[in-house]
């Protein structure tokens, strides 16, 4: 039982603080830390939320989707399976080996800035789902969550969440309208999104569930 004038540990049940004699009140809360006094109460440990696994294995299962098949697509004939990770190489592939000399000068600067934004979509996405792991890797660490602290995690993890999802939607519009539609001709088709891109869709979503979730239910 803790003073709240000195801040001294007493029996419990203690009547009176024993160094300085103030009234004591049995039930009494942990008072806070006095300035001056050179007293701070102790941070009692407090169980892990469950959604800050659950954000984590969320995070990894974005980057296993980003390594996994994004996409079934036709390449001057043949059929291929990209991944956001294979994805950044064909791009460069196209650009550099002569295969958009048939296109006009217009045509080849838009198609180029397609490009350049996808890869720059996909590796944002990559970041964000490093940084969702990071944010709950660093809470599963601590011995003691201080009072605030899992709030601000889930507000970081939701706001990298949305981040991603808003990234993938840009990205689906993207591939198949603007390079669809630029590619129209045969020589390059997009047939259907694989379970890597659907498994990023969903790792996001899951993160964004869970850091929403815990916030509704603490307030």
């Amino acid at each position: 039982m803790y003073c709240t004038n000195c801040g001294h540990a007493n029996p419990e049940n203690s009547r009176f603080c024993e160094q300085c004699g103030t009234p004591l009140q049995t039930g009494q809360p942990t008072p806070p830390a006095r300035p001056g006094t050179g007293f701070v109460p102790p941070v009692a440990k407090s169980s892990m939320p469950i959604w800050v696994l659950v954000s984590v294995i969320a995070g990894a299962a974005v980057i296993l989707g980003f390594i996994l098949p994004w996409m079934s697509a036709g390449l001057f004939g043949y059929g291929v399976k990209v991944s956001g990770l294979t994805f950044t190489f064909y791009i460069f592939r196209i650009m550099f080996s002569g295969m958009l000399g048939w296109l006009e000068g217009g045509q080849v600067f838009l198609l180029i800035v397609a490009f350049l934004i996808i890869i720059a979509l996909l590796v944002f996405i990559v970041i964000m789902a490093v940084r969702i792991i990071s944010a709950g890797v660093k809470l599963l660490g601590n011995q003691s969550v201080l009072p605030g602290e899992s709030d601000a995690i889930a507000a970081k993890i939701k706001h990298y969440s949305i981040t991603g999802l808003i990234l993938l939607g840009v990205y689906f519009i993207l591939v198949m309208v603007v390079v669809g539609g630029i590619m129209a001709d045969g020589l390059v088709s997009v047939n259907t999104l694989a379970f890597g891109f659907w498994l990023c869709l969903l790792g996001f979503g899951t993160a964004l569930i869970g850091a929403t979730v815990v916030k509704q239910q603490k307030s």
